[in-house]
């Protein structure tokens, strides 16, 4: 595996990750980590040329993402949970401006990061902080059909982390 740390599997990043005076994982506040979420259905959408998620891949859910205000992609690009990707597909700064526009509280991912595997600087993490958009990375929703769920992942009380391992679970009333 990849060795132990708070990014390891389902966890939530602290800002204190991207940002060097940020929230600790134990400072984070716990309310946009649980409520109605929109899970979009992305898969078959990516390539290493094709890379980037647009507010087109988005739009069609627009009224559900301003009705749940959390935002989980599936992507399916990140099949095998022992081998390290190469490549993930990461958002376009007009899709999280967008985001931030319908005043979404969290994103979830089903891969290892929001930002490109390569980043040497989180400019995507950033920018989703500064819409105060909480960011659950890891997450496994290769069963999961796109619609409409209750959410809840809720990051553990890591003293002075940069993230936290959340189990993360979905559900329909």
């Amino acid at each position: 595996m990849f060795g132990q740390c708070g990014h390891n599997g389902t966890h939530a990043d602290a800002p204190f990750h991207f940002i060097p005076k940020g929230d600790t994982s134990d400072c984070v506040p716990l309310e946009n980590y649980i409520g109605p979420a929109v899970v979009i259905d992305l898969a078959e959408k990516f390539s290493r040329t094709q890379p980037f998620v647009a507010i087109a891949d988005l739009e069609h859910a627009r009224s559900q993402i301003a009705e749940t205000r959390r935002v989980l992609l599936k992507t399916n690009c990140f099949p095998d949970w022992k081998r390290f990707p190469d490549w993930i597909p990461v958002l376009k700064a007009e899709a999280v401006a967008w985001l931030r526009e319908l005043r979404v509280v969290l994103l979830g991912v089903d891969l290892p990061s929001v930002d490109p595997i390569e980043a040497k600087v989180l400019e995507i993490h950033c920018a989703l902080k500064s819409g105060n958009i909480a960011i659950v990375e890891s997450l496994d929703l290769s069963e999961v059909e796109a619609g409409v769920y209750q959410f809840v992942a809720l990051p553990l009380k890591v003293m002075s982390g940069d993230a936290a391992p959340v189990r993360a679970l979905l559900w329909r009333d």
